[in-house]
């Protein structure tokens, strides 16, 4: 899936919106945001973290037992880990 053909329901897209604060979250407390060293200011990150939002809301299964919030932290650490070893 690439990052322009991610479509949202209302509901998804609410629940996006509900909870950019998890994105702000992962970026404090996860992320160095240093751009001089690797590039990456705040903005860059903040925009990334909202695609996987996204992602994350489409792939969510309310039945699944976890929060909305929940289930996002735990999809971008995946995400984050991916990323590391790759």
């Amino acid at each position: 899936m690439k990052n322009r053909d991610i479509a949202l329901t209302d509901a998804q897209r609410s629940m996006v919106e509900a909870n950019m604060d998890v994105v702000r979250w992962a970026i404090r407390t996860s992320i160095q945001v240093n751009e001089q060293r690797y590039g990456f200011g705040y903005d860059d990150l903040f925009q990334e973290g909202c695609i996987w939002l996204c992602k994350a809301a489409v792939t969510y299964d309310p039945d699944g037992g976890a929060s909305f919030p929940t289930y996002a932290q735990k999809a971008e650490r995946h995400r984050r880990s991916k990323a590391r070893c790759a």
